[in-house]
């Protein structure tokens, strides 16, 4: 399944990242990212719309790769259906359990 595409600002912020890192080779993880947020803040909004724009076009390419997938194989499960399908395996592990006691053993219904 194709990874989901990057928003405007992770593209900023992984484009910003290498350069801080460079200049603040020491700093630690939590200062490099409040750099980015307040160099997104500062951005002024021709570059800004130069990142919306890769993030749309990467957002469109990846809508394109997920149909290419779903018709080879098949659609990708909803996150309710999931949720449902846990559920009832859920269950069916009470069930289980009540009926066979202690030596019910859940790597046979969750594999």
């Amino acid at each position: 399944m194709p990874k989901k595409p990057l928003s405007a600002y992770l593209l900023f912020a992984s484009e910003t990242r290498d350069v801080l890192r460079r200049k603040q080779p020491n700093a630690s993880v939590s200062d490099i990212m409040k750099a980015i947020s307040i160099d997104w803040a500062k951005l002024d909004k021709p570059k800004k719309r130069e990142f919306f724009d890769c993030a749309r076009r990467n957002r469109r390419q990846y809508y394109m790769l997920i149909k290419e997938w779903e018709a080879k194989h098949g659609p990708k499960k909803d996150g309710a259906k999931q949720i449902a399908e846990l559920e009832k395996r859920r269950k069916e592990s009470i069930v289980s359990f009540l009926t066979h006691g202690l030596e019910f053993n859940t790597a046979a219904v969750f594999g």
